[in-house]
């Protein structure tokens, strides 16, 4: 079982807004964000196994104010003010059942789920974030892959045998 986490904060960065009617907008921006990451595996036996991997990825960007672009490059003060920050989650889990039942051939079940949010309203609070994430829609699947060996030379043999 690995964890891990990552926190990145950028203060005062720059970057693309919005284009208005040949107007292009530059905002300066805090951007903070949080990664969460859990892996596990589990070997029950030599052909049997699972696997999870579990990711919650939270970006935050803070506008504190607007530019707007000049023709020679430069950035100027400006009355826009339209909001543009941003509260972006993903949250992953992956589970992994595989089973080698067979040389050559394989069963494996898998299951996803993923949630994505994105909103102008920051919420500054760790708990607060994941309520948020947890009552957003989700996208939930289930796959079973089979792939079973066919040995040419036994079909072959069978057949013989039998015509």
């Amino acid at each position: 079982m690995i964890y891990s986490f990552a926190y990145t904060n950028q203060k005062n960065d720059v970057g693309y807004v919005d284009n208005v009617n040949d107007s292009i907008y530059f905002g300066t921006r805090n951007i903070n964000t949080l990664t969460n990451t859990l892996t596990a595996s589990y070997i029950f036996t030599n052909v049997m196994s699972l696997s999870l991997n579990e990711r919650h990825y939270w970006s935050q960007a803070n506008y504190s104010s607007y530019n707007f672009l000049n023709n020679d490059g430069s950035l100027a003060a400006t009355p826009y003010n339209t909001n543009h920050d941003i509260n972006y989650n993903s949250f992953n889990v992956y589970l992994s059942f595989a089973w080698q039942f067979r040389p050559g051939s394989e069963m494996d079940i898998v299951y996803q789920n993923a949630i994505y949010t994105s909103g102008a309203n920051i919420i500054n609070d760790y708990s607060g974030d994941l309520n948020y994430v947890f009552q957003s829609p989700q996208s939930n699947s289930l796959s079973v892959k089979v792939v079973y060996y066919l040995d040419y030379l036994d079909i072959r043999k069978a057949f013989r045998k039998n015509g």
